[in-house]
């Protein structure tokens, strides 16, 4: 049954000490809790930066949800919010700590510490992968009643997409409205970038909005010259039509309840748009609060890193029972170290009924050697490409695929980005995009909210794009039919 594995989702290389959480509250029956239920995964791994589980465990999911929200309609929507909840807690908690010291704080208060915050952790973690069940089939319901009840069939995906769209802020967005009106002010006045009017609007954005630049404990906040190339891309586009798109995102909820009105869509769409609503929310704030919470509790795990002797390269490599133990024993074994050295370039994480274990070095190699043998290095002759539309258009470019948020630098102005998924680390690459296509996603994930904020097509989900296309291809990506078409 193990061996059965199927890929959820791939967002490249994070840290371990991220993504150990996930075989930790299965082990601990944290799912079957918040899911209210004796169901949960007894398989998980994660490798060549994939996220996989047991196909027969994931469809028995699928099938548990989708049971439990038709005898209980706004199950679902219960789940998001306590989702929402779950975040909200482990930001508080990391904001308690921000700017501290902890250099004269004793072992067993960094302890203390420490394991509140990897309560917290779990709790917050256990319930992402619920996000992409949910996926599977919530939107299909909708976009099926939409398709029946709507007369003109050509305002299909602008009604979607508004009907899925977020009703509330996020961080990414408001970060980029506040940018979009620096750049109008330094536009209008003539102003030199340079210039101590717009230093000191550019050094309090940062202040505000830097933190959005980390990524689950890598990165350091958006730095001046960063912030200052930002602009100067954003003044190269049409300033008027940027903020015209941003505020008609204001709009969504009141949209949203003229189309509900005018189409008479039934009680059960409703109560989805807003299980949609709240679930879209939630996804884009799981990856604002790794920025947020790498930015507040950074100090923490620096002390902690210096007390284990170790660099914090390698403290966010290493797995909760290993600290566990530091704080047992109060030291690293040398070989450990060594291993942990291994992590930093990769690892590979199994976990089957109960144990885990993680693989580095050469016995990694060997692992990845027999996954790349599996599914193949290239997909070949393949010239057409389907997923489904995010963001309505149609627009030819050159592709450029970025593999994982390591790689974003390398998008250039003009090119269509071409990912597995993305995150708020992708954002400074998308909004140099003309179009967007990814591997996974739907109509709630990260791609599809941010496209449709900047207004540039998009499809997603397309399973294979980042095997299909290469850096270079011309391609056509029609976002209104869900189709890219090399040329």
């Amino acid at each position: 049954m193990g061996s059965n594995w199927t890929q959820i989702t791939k967002s490249g290389k994070l840290p371990l000490f991220l993504m150990c959480a996930f075989p930790y509250f299965l082990k601990e029956e944290l799912l079957p809790k918040f899911l209210k239920s004796d169901f949960n995964f007894h398989y998980y791994r994660r490798i060549l930066g994939a996220t996989y589980f047991n196909r027969e465990e994931w469809d028995k999911c699928l099938e548990l949800i989708k049971l439990r929200e038709k005898r209980r309609p706004g199950y679902l929507l219960e789940l998001g919010k306590e989702f929402e909840k779950q975040i909200k807690r482990i930001i508080e908690f990391c904001r308690r700590y921000r700017g501290s010291d902890f250099s004269r704080s004793k072992a067993r208060e960094l302890e203390i510490i420490y394991k509140k915050f990897i309560d917290l952790k779990k709790k917050w973690l256990a319930l992402d992968m619920t996000y992409y069940v949910i996926d599977r089939y919530l939107p299909g319901i909708l976009t099926s009643e939409v398709g029946r009840k709507l007369k003109d069939k050509s305002k299909f995906n602008e009604i979607i997409e508004i009907l899925t769209g977020l009703d509330r802020p996020t961080l990414v967005r408001e970060e980029k409205f506040q940018l979009l009106k620096i750049a109008d002010l330094v536009n209008k006045r003539k102003f030199s970038l340079k210039s101590g009017q717009v230093q000191r609007m550019m050094k309090n954005h940062i202040k505000k909005y830097g933190f959005l630049n980390h990524y689950f404990y890598y990165y350091e906040p958006y730095s001046a010259a960063e912030m200052g190339k930002r602009i100067k891309e954003i003044l190269a586009k049409n300033l008027k039509e940027e903020i015209r798109k941003m505020k008609l995102q204001e709009k969504n909820q009141e949209l949203t309840e003229k189309i509900v009105k005018e189409l008479k869509l039934s009680p059960q769409a409703k109560l989805i748009i807003g299980t949609l609503k709240e679930w879209g929310f939630c996804l884009n704030y799981l990856d604002e609060a790794g920025c947020l919470i790498t930015h507040y509790f950074k100090n923490f795990l620096l002390e902690l890193a210096r007390r284990m002797g170790v660099t914090y390269e390698m403290l966010i490599e290493m797995t909760f029972e290993e600290i566990d133990e530091f704080f047992r024993k109060g030291a690293i074994p040398p070989a450990k170290k060594i291993r942990l050295k291994e992590r930093i370039k990769s690892w590979g994480l199994v976990y089957q009924k109960g144990k885990f274990k993680v693989y580095s070095g050469k016995e990694l190699e060997r692992l990845e050697q027999q996954e790349k043998q599996k599914v193949g290095s290239q997909i070949k002759r393949i010239n057409l490409i389907k997923g489904i539309i995010a963001s309505s258009g149609k627009v030819r470019g050159i592709v450029r695929v970025v593999e994982s948020h390591r790689d974003i630098a390398k998008i250039k102005k003009g090119e269509i980005l071409v990912a597995p998924k993305t995150t708020p680390k992708y954002v400074p690459a998308m909004e140099k995009a003309v179009a967007i296509i990814t591997d996974e996603g739907g109509l709630l994930s990260h791609a599809a909210i941010v496209s449709r904020e900047l207004g540039i097509p998009c499809v997603v989900g397309t399973k294979i794009a980042t095997r299909a296309l290469k850096d270079g291809d011309l391609v056509e990506i029609d976002a209104n039919k869900g189709v890219v078409r090399k040329i």
